[in-house]
């Protein structure tokens, strides 16, 4: 088959990169062609050929939006691209995925215009925004061109079963509904030896790190974090803490010039990591203290490598995370629980163990990724052959 992914964001493409949640892409082009369009903040039209795939992205021209982590691209860019991969290759099956992003519409747009069936995929509940502009934006868009989006596609793939609640307010059939829950690469994560991992990034062997990795931004409660490391600071027993911040965003420099004046505790800003298995590998625990979310895939990577972890209990992560069995859940905004549960796992290494192991074997039953594939593919398969059918 020949498959069109119309993404919101570039695949691989540092800080914006999507290549972590595309696993199962990278499975299924060993099988069949697949071509990305994406947006990138270029003046114009270029193709990537992703390394040890049979996947081709076409980075179009776009604007970026300041506000949120997205970018929306032109409308001839992506006329043009669509046009030029149809006629050289022919579509079969286009695949518009985060739909409730603005870049979505052209799938449908497209779906209609080439006569090539559709199929769309929510990542996420997006609940939070800072401006009430966009937000009363993203309200509109999601209850009149996202439901137009998810009505027309022939499926709809959701990544957990909490997210049907989302899809249920657009009253699509549950014929159309599947759930398939994606998953890291388990080549690539898989538990490492702490101490050479420290020594490989030059970290310090004798401290217990915790880290965060993601987009330096509001939504992602980073401030919490910091604020709970703040807390933790303030208790003598407790400052052998190493608080690790991997990512880029706006928020970065703030967080930066807040950390220096906190004494009683070592702060690292790498930036973004292309690495991040070895940040993984070196930490004692990963904290997600997001204020909303979907099915978070560092999350599904820290539990790959046996890392306990740490995260609000919003979006899907109770789908994942059972409380106090593999892992903890706490409150959003609130850097008090957080605090507290950093220092439950920092005085109870058994737990952490625990946690650790129990994390990698929900991995590999549910979370699969050579097993996602094949259930992607049978989709993909049924819903082209009922095209053709027609």
């Amino acid at each position: 088959m020949n498959i069109c992914i119309i993404s919101p964001f570039p695949f691989y493409a540092p800080p914006y990169n999507l290549g972590t949640i595309n696993s199962w892409w990278k499975e299924l082009s060993y099988k069949h062609n697949i071509y990305v369009i994406s947006p990138f903040p270029c003046e114009k039209i270029h193709r990537v050929m992703i390394n040890d795939t049979n996947i081709t992205e076409f980075r179009v021209p776009a604007y970026e939006m300041k506000q949120i982590p997205c970018m929306i691209p032109y409308f001839n860019g992506m006329l043009k691209t669509i046009t030029y991969i149809n006629r050289k290759y022919g579509l079969d099956l286009l695949h518009s995925i985060k739909t409730v992003f603005p870049s979505s519409l052209y799938s449908l747009l497209f779906s209609k215009h080439l006569k090539i069936p559709l199929i769309s995929s929510i990542h996420g509940m997006y609940q939070y925004f800072e401006s009430p502009f966009i937000k009363l934006f993203f309200s509109l868009y999601t209850f009149t061109i996202t439901q137009k989006i998810l009505m027309e596609s022939k499926k709809i793939i959701i990544f957990s079963p909490k997210m049907s609640l989302f899809i249920k307010k657009f009253k699509v059939p549950n014929e159309k509904i599947e759930v398939v829950p994606f998953g890291p690469d388990l080549n690539k994560f898989r538990p490492k030896n702490k101490i050479e991992s420290r020594k490989k990034l030059n970290l310090p062997l004798d401290k217990f790190i915790v880290l965060f990795t993601g987009r330096m931004a509001r939504i992602k409660g980073v401030e919490f974090l910091l604020k709970a490391s703040s807390i933790i600071a303030k208790q003598s027993d407790n400052n052998n803490m190493y608080f690790i911040f991997a990512g880029m965003g706006p928020m970065r420099i703030n967080l930066m010039n807040k950390a220096n004046k906190i004494d009683g505790i070592s702060f690292l800003f790498p930036g973004y990591v292309n690495n991040v298995e070895d940040y993984l590998a070196a930490s004692d625990i990963l904290v997600l203290p997001s204020l909303s979310e979907g099915l978070p895939m560092s999350l599904l990577e820290a539990q790959a490598m046996e890392i306990p972890v740490i995260a609000s209990n919003v979006g899907s992560i109770s789908d994942v995370i059972i409380d106090g069995k593999n892992g903890l859940l706490i409150e959003s905004k609130n850097e008090k629980s957080l605090a507290n549960s950093i220092n439950i796992l920092y005085n109870n290494v058994e737990l952490r163990k625990s946690m650790g192991i129990k994390g990698r074997r929900q991995i590999l039953t549910k979370f699969n990724s050579s097993l996602i594939s094949e259930k992607i593919e049978e989709i993909y398969i049924n819903v082209v052959c009922a095209q053709e059918s027609i």
